[in-house]
């Protein structure tokens, strides 16, 4: 409400009577921020699987220490992996199963 010019309160919006008998519309546009929730719940319904790896993540996978992971990469006995601008190292998922697949063994 609001006052009016006269000092009396005045309705901001219309009698219901002006309205009608129908409910209010369920189509209106959403708010930028529902919009945004609204994308943000359906990518996280598809979220992708992980492409590069944190050599934590590695190592939690492969169950090494630290230096004995780094020993076989400067030796070239580990997994291809990328140093990106950062100086962070991040390997890929797929040469991850590639080298692991080299060590599996059959059974005899």
């Amino acid at each position: 409400m609001t006052l009016g010019r006269l000092g009396r309160l005045t309705p901001t919006q219309p009698p219901a009577s002006t309205l009608g008998d129908q409910p209010p519309s369920t189509t209106a546009e959403a708010s930028p921020s529902t919009d945004h929730d609204a994308r943000k719940a359906t990518t996280t319904m598809t979220t992708r699987p992980k492409v590069l790896l944190t050599i934590a993540e590695v190592l939690d996978e492969i169950d090494v220490p630290k230096s004995t992971f780094y020993r076989w990469l400067n030796t070239g006995r580990g997994p291809r992996s990328l140093k990106l601008p950062n100086g962070k190292r991040k390997v890929r998922r797929c040469d991850l199963d590639a080298w692991l697949t080299t060590f599996e063994q059959t059974a005899a």
